[in-house]
C-alpha cells in the first residue's frame, strides 16, 4: 500500500510533485508525460554526446541565458488574471525586468505573455523595460551560452529534466516544488542555485566571472548533472 503523501498539483496538467515545505514530504513520482518521453541509457548517452559535439564549451557566449513565458502558479486568465498593475508579482516578469540591469552577463527575456485576459497583453508588454518581448529560441540553442537559468512556471520547472541532459551549467532558482527526481541533485554538485530573483544578477556575474577565468568547475558540474539524470531517472521530459 502507498503511504499518504502531501502533494502539489498543477492546475494546468496532471503533474504531481513534492512540496519541501512539509517536514515529512515522503516521495514523488513521475507524471504521465515523463513516461511518454522516456529515453533509455543508450539514447541518453547518444544525445549527450551530440550536445558535446554541437556546442563545445570554448564557443560559448559568457552569459547566463533564459527565455520563457509568464506562466505562474499565482495567476490565471479566468480566476486571477495578470495585468500591468500586478505583473511584478510574477517571478518571470521580475526576472525579465532585473535582466535589463545586468547585461551582458544575464540574458533573460520573455517571449510570450500568458495568464492574462484579452486586451491586457499589450499593456503588459508596454510596461516591460527595454524592447519588450524577445523572439522564441529553441531549447537546445540555450547551449550557445555559458550557463542556463531555470525557474518554476505553473508548478516546478517541467523543462529541468531536459536541461539536465545538456552539457551546460545550470543556475536554478530554489524551489519548494520539485520534480520526481530533483532531490537527487544538489547545489554545488550538479547545479548552482539562487534564492530569489533579487540576487540573480549578482549570482550570474559571479558565475560568468568564474567562467571567463577558469570554467573547469562549472564544466565538471554539468557533466555530473548529465550523469545524474541517466543514473537516477533513465528518462527525459518534454519541454512545454
Amino acid at each position: 500500500n502507498l503511504p499518504a503523501v502531501p502533494l502539489c498539483m498543477s492546475s494546468s496538467n496532471s503533474r504531481t510533485g513534492q512540496t519541501r515545505q512539509h517536514p515529512k514530504a515522503g516521495f514523488t513520482f513521475p507524471y504521465y508525460q515523463a513516461w511518454g518521453a522516456s529515453l533509455g541509457p543508450t539514447q541518453m548517452h547518444s544525445l549527450q554526446s551530440c550536445m558535446q559535439a554541437r556546442y563545445p564549451h570554448q564557443n560559448r557566449r559568457p552569459t547566463v541565458f533564459w527565455r520563457g513565458s509568464t506562466t505562474s502558479p499565482f495567476f490565471s486568465s479566468d480566476v486571477h488574471p495578470m495585468d500591468n498593475t500586478n505583473m511584478m508579482g510574477n517571478d518571470r516578469v521580475k526576472l525579465h525586468t532585473e535582466a535589463e540591469f545586468h547585461q551582458p552577463y544575464l540574458d533573460a527575456q520573455l517571449f510570450r505573455i500568458l495568464e492574462t485576459q484579452d486586451g491586457h497583453e499589450r499593456d503588459i508588454v508596454r510596461s516591460l523595460p527595454g524592447k519588450g518581448l524577445a523572439g522564441k529560441v529553441a531549447m537546445e540553442d540555450f547551449c550557445r551560452s555559458a550557463a542556463i537559468l531555470d525557474l518554476d512556471g505553473n508548478g516546478w520547472s517541467s523543462r529541468f529534466a531536459q536541461l539536465m541532459q545538456y552539457n551546460t551549467p545550470e543556475l536554478k532558482m530554489a524551489s519548494n516544488m520539485t520534480a520526481f527526481f530533483e532531490h537527487l541533485t544538489g547545489p554545488g554538485h550538479a547545479m548552482e542555485q539562487f534564492q530569489s530573483v533579487a540576487v540573480v544578477g549578482e549570482r550570474s556575474l559571479e558565475l560568468m566571472t568564474e567562467w571567463q577565468s577558469d570554467p573547469t568547475r562549472l564544466i565538471k558540474m554539468a557533466e555530473r548533472m548529465q550523469s545524474d539524470i541517466v543514473i537516477h531517472t533513465g528518462s527525459g521530459d518534454r519541454v512545454k
